[in-house]
């Protein structure tokens, strides 16, 4: 028996653009939700029946920063963080020059403890084996690491109105 699981891409998603997400283990009715990380404000929603798959446009006016996708079926629910690169801050000139905060991606996958080959025990690199690069996080949680982390650099960032680009250590890899 297998929990509600949801994941989608680990590298960046632009504003305006389409997330491709996919929910398991099968097809199955469920709700989902769009939310900035650290905010309450749905931005977007929805349900979907029968499917698999969820496709979100993320807003073409969003700002950098990761966005949280929530389902949610059967009482269960998962998460799933979207590193948008996007605006500035409004009143911040989108040609000044802004730093680059790269997301630690790969150890997030890294420390996740994900029953990725199906054999009953978790797979991470702290085990010395090797992992999918996309897959769901364990339990339907955000990663601690983000939470405890990025969050407060990015709350910081947005809270003094500093503008910045964002991309994930993963995107950098596969040379997006």
């Amino acid at each position: 028996v297998r929990r509600l699981t949801l994941e989608g891409p680990g590298g960046v998603v632009t504003a305006g653009s389409l997330a491709r997400l996919r929910v398991g283990p099968g097809a199955r009715r469920f709700e989902w939700e769009l939310t900035r990380l650290g905010s309450s404000k749905v931005l977007k929603q929805g349900t979907r029946r029968g499917v698999t798959g969820l496709r979100v446009r993320m807003p073409d006016d969003a700002r950098s920063g990761v966005y949280v996708v929530r389902v949610r079926a059967r009482g269960r629910g998962a998460s799933w963080p979207l590193v948008v690169a996007g605006l500035p801050p409004k009143g911040v000139p989108a040609d000044r020059p802004r730093p680059l905060v790269v997301l630690p991606a790969i150890s997030w996958q890294g420390v996740n403890p994900f029953d990725s080959d199906l054999d009953g025990f978790a797979d991470t690199l702290v085990d010395g084996g090797s992992i999918p690069a996309d897959r769901p996080y364990a339990g339907g949680r955000l990663p601690a690491a983000l939470v405890r982390q990025s969050e407060p650099l990015l709350s910081f960032l947005d809270r003094a109105r500093l503008a910045y680009d964002l991309t994930t250590d993963l995107s950098l890899a596969r040379g997006e």
